[in-house]
Order: structure tokens, then C-alpha cells, then sequence
């Protein structure tokens, strides 16, 4: 999701497609969905894998981000009609960005700064 910022992001899936290949899944007619076949952490993979799957197939996926304020990291979902959104909330990492990158201008202009 860290990839889905920028231009030309949808097109940049790195590792990803090596890692789902990897996974344990099956198809299942009930919906169609890829379903996990075994259960514990590699289930719980697989069941990230077929939500991954489905969000793509949906057109969600490019939507799917991280925040961009390096203390967060929350994962988000862009409702921006041009899908520029790079915090998870305006009011809370998106304000600490702006103030860090004011203050840090602010010194740099001051005298002896």
C-alpha cells in the first residue's frame, strides 16, 4: 500500500505477486472467492491475500494507502475524487506534517538559524 502514492503507482506491485503465489488458497464457487486452505498465520495470510484479491477485482486496491506521516503508518482508504490523499486523517497527521515543516522553515529563516 506504501506503493499506491504517486503516479504510476497502481503499475508498481514489487515482491507482491511472488508473495501470493506462495500462499495457500483455493477457489471457491460460493460468491467466487479465494478462500485459505489451511488455518494459523499462513490461513491468516492467505485471508489478506484473497481480501487483496478481491479489492483489486472491486478497483479498491489503488485506494488502499499508508499514511505518510512517519509516526502513523495507519493504514487508510482514499475517497479523494483524484486519489492525491496521503494521510490517514487531515486534522491529526496531516496537521503534524504541516507544523513540523513550518517550525523547521521558521528556524531556517531566523537570524543565526
Amino acid at each position: 500500500m506504501l506503493g499506491h502514492h504517486g503516479p504510476g503507482a497502481a503499475e508498481r506491485p514489487g515482491d507482491l505477486h511472488q508473495l501470493l503465489a506462495a500462499l495457500p488458497l483455493r477457489v471457491s464457487l460460493d460468491g467466487p472467492a479465494l478462500v485459505p486452505v489451511h488455518g494459523g498465520v499462513r490461513g491468516a495470510l492467505a485471508g489478506v491475500a484473497a481480501a487483496i484479491m478481491e479489492s483489486t477485482a472491486d478497483g479498491a486496491w489503488p485506494r488502499l494507502k499508508v499514511c505518510r506521516e512517519t509516526t502513523c503508518r495507519w493504514a487508510f482508504f482514499d475517497t479523494s475524487k483524484n486519489r492525491s490523499r496521503i494521510w490517514c486523517s487531515m486534522r491529526m497527521c496531516g496537521n503534524r506534517t504541516k507544523t513540523r515543516a513550518h517550525r523547521a522553515r521558521r528556524q531556517a529563516a531566523a537570524p543565526g538559524g
